[in-house]
């Protein structure tokens, strides 16, 4: 008999919790024999009682998963395939700090045959050495990148078998079709953390020299934290530019004068429930992003998908499913920035990609220009049909069983 086991962070808010219960409904329809192992870390169910988790589990559109315990692990026997679906950090900690892992509970049951299976979203070329550590401890046999970006060097650096396959973004993600909005704003939407990795600061620098006389663009970003501070950083950006005219006054005195730049910011950190994010998209003509990193790029994939045409760096593992009719400024390879967790992006050879600022005006103009003569929303019809056929939940779960064949 066999049965697969999947490990994820199914009640957290993470792009890797998205991920896990991507695979759990993908894992729950097309296996005969499935259990899921929660390690969720953020306690979003804690006090909460059975009907509440239900009713909590149902608006993640999970409410058909029900997680197994450490006892049924231990009941196992035959063929087992573990999948494990997890930030590295976790990972680290278990590994660094001697706590058990899920993975101990199998390796004790001698009456299985145990493949273990990392599926992993990774930016750079290389990983830290923490991670390394959590990878070699818990012996896992095969890891899944969900990009065929750097994976070459990263599977001689990991020295374990690596491949790589899109995580089934469309299992949770159904958004509705894209309506041609009747509007006079250009309306550019980008949605990450907001935290240095992501690219703000070439974005927004870029938004602002663009459009600074257009009082007809409009960023929204959504994101999530603390508000004022958000608030704080994207006025410093905004502060650096700034014209200065000087004016004359009627004494022959001149005085500097600041212009602000006229195209405008709105700033969105409300909660969004996974049926409001099926729809939130289609308000917007332009999904933008400057990363300088992506081990997939959920929000870039979901922009796509409902229908909006995509600005994104050239390089990236993002890059796997992007169209090449997308906007995608030139990049510089960058070393790794400060405000990113040291135990992770470490080593003397890892870098990132940046975006280059004069690239990603000109593609934030070329987008513009393409939305006054009416063109720019076919793009987004192309680009919503080339991710539907390159993310196909089918091709995913292709590769997953033909992985899975290999380890046998």
């Amino acid at each position: 008999m066999t049965t697969v086991v999947l490990a994820g962070q199914f009640v957290d808010f993470s792009g890797y919790a998205w991920a896990g219960r991507a695979y759990a409904k993908l894992f729950k329809e097309r296996f005969d024999n499935v259990l899921f192992y929660d390690r969720s870390v953020e306690g979003k169910t804690q006090n909460m009682s059975k009907d509440q988790i239900f009713e909590f589990k149902k608006s993640l559109k999970i409410e058909d998963i029900e997680f197994c315990t450490s006892k049924d692990l231990e009941g196992l026997k035959g063929e087992v395939y573990y999948f494990e679906c997890f930030m590295p950090s976790i990972n680290v900690s278990l590994a660094t700090l001697g706590h058990p892992h899920s993975t101990f509970i199998l390796n004790s049951n001698k009456n299985i045959n145990l493949k273990k299976i990392s599926l992993i979203a990774w930016e750079s070329n290389k990983v830290g050495n923490f991670f390394l550590k959590g990878l070699r401890d818990y012996e896992f046999d095969h890891i899944i990148f969900h990009t065929s970006e750097h994976i070459k060097e990263l599977e001689d650096q990991i020295s374990i078998s690596c491949s790589h396959n899109h995580y089934p973004v469309m299992e949770l993600f159904h958004p509705p079709k894209k309506e041609k909005r009747d509007d006079e704003v250009f309306r550019i939407f980008s949605f990450n953390d907001f935290q240095p990795r992501k690219g703000w600061n070439t974005l927004l620098s870029a938004y602002y020299s663009t459009f600074h006389n257009h009082d007809d663009v409009v960023l929204r970003i959504k994101t999530h934290g603390n508000v004022g501070d958000i608030q704080q950083k994207i006025m410093l950006i905004k502060e650096k530019n700034v014209n200065i005219n000087l004016v004359k006054n009627d004494k022959g005195v001149y005085k500097a004068l600041k212009e602000y730049p006229k195209c405008k910011i709105e700033l969105d950190t409300n909660f969004l429930s996974e049926e409001e994010i099926d729809s939130y998209y289609s308000n917007f003509d332009l999904f933008a992003c400057t990363t300088k990193g992506e081990g997939f790029g959920l929000t870039i994939a979901q922009a796509g998908l409902s229908g909006l045409p995509i600005l994104c760096p050239e390089k990236g593992g993002h890059r796997y499913f992007v169209p090449d009719i997308s906007y995608t400024p030139e990049t510089f390879t960058s070393a790794i920035s400060t405000g990113l967790p040291i135990q992770f992006y470490t080593g003397k050879t890892m870098h990132l990609y940046e975006c280059d600022f004069l690239s990603t005006k000109s593609e934030l103009k070329k987008a513009y220009n393409d939305w006054k003569k009416d063109t720019l929303f076919q793009k987004g019809i192309q680009t919503r049909k080339f991710m539907e056929n390159k993310l196909s939940t089918e091709n995913c779960f292709k590769n997953i069983l033909k992985i899975m064949e290999e380890l046998k």
